[in-house]
């Protein structure tokens, strides 16, 4: 199955905010419609659909971080994969695309975030090399980082 991340346009908005996670998982991750409606509070972030065989099936917001070094970090957060798409590796490679996506945007780390009952998908982040920082965001959220060896910068 064909995996690919990317950013999507307002005209794609609709179709991101009809994905659905499992009912167990509501609790656990943000849907698109909420993480859409809060992207002017984070300046600089994008929203990212996940794309198997040429549909969407999943979601996340990424942002290139401001900081001091020469190359920052980009921040993922709210990924999911739709209830009816999980089980088949997409979230795998979704987290891989994601990585190498940041990289293309001049990143060297990727920081990820899990709220601390997601235990899958710390489990699964963990499989893909990230490790714990020890940093709890202030939303309460678990972060990770993985380091990454960067692309060319995106102008």
């Amino acid at each position: 199955m064909d995996t690919i991340v990317r950013p999507i346009g307002a005209h794609e908005y609709d179709a991101a905010r009809r994905l659905a996670v499992a009912p167990e998982e509501q609790d656990l991750v943000a849907s698109a419609a909420s993480s859409l409606d809060s992207m002017d509070r984070y300046p600089g972030s994008e929203p990212l659909g996940i794309f198997a065989d040429g549909n969407l099936v999943g979601f996340m917001m990424g942002q290139l971080l401001e900081d001091e070094t020469p190359r920052s970090p980009y921040l993922i957060w709210d990924l999911f994969v739709a209830d009816a798409h999980q089980r088949r590796g997409i979230g795998r490679s979704a987290v891989a695309e994601a990585a190498r996506h940041a990289g293309s945007r001049g990143a060297t780390a990727v920081i990820i975030t899990y709220e601390p009952a997601n235990t899958i998908a710390r489990d699964l982040y963990r499989s893909c090399g990230f490790v714990e920082t020890g940093s709890i965001n202030a939303d309460g959220e678990h972060e990770m980082v993985r380091t990454i060896a960067a692309g060319p910068a995106v102008e």
